[in-house]
């Protein structure tokens, strides 16, 4: 599902016509990780790697280490891959599609955080 969020948060990004994805290209450099566990990811694993050693951890303590390094946003992102509680969605759940358009939706929120810092 991550690959599926990079995807539309990239797709935001390039569409020209998009005014909060040119002011965000303006105002910061970003580099996306669209997925930072392959190993474990290609095996159908979602927070453990090849060896099944349990990540989420290490991935918030990389986060951290990242934002604290270089003085930047750093954020992990766990998918919500459980239907929303108050609007379930029992034909589909979450899906790339809905991975896609959170992507596209983080534009926003991630302009507020570095035009206010």
């Amino acid at each position: 599902m991550a690959e599926w969020f990079v995807e539309g948060m990239i797709e935001r990004l390039l569409d020209r016509a998009d005014p909060v994805a040119r002011r965000l290209l303006d105002a910061a450099v970003g580099h996306l990780a669209p997925n930072i566990n392959p190993d474990g990811s290609v095996r159908g694993n979602l927070r453990t790697n090849a060896a099944d050693k349990y990540r989420e951890q290490a991935l918030q303590l990389a986060s951290k280490w990242v934002g604290n390094t270089y003085g930047c946003l750093s954020l992990t992102l766990e998918m919500p891959f459980k239907n929303n509680a108050n609007l379930p969605d029992a034909e589909v759940g979450w899906n790339g599609e809905l991975s896609r358009k959170l992507g596209a939706a983080m534009l926003g929120p991630l302009l507020g955080a570095v035009t206010t810092r």
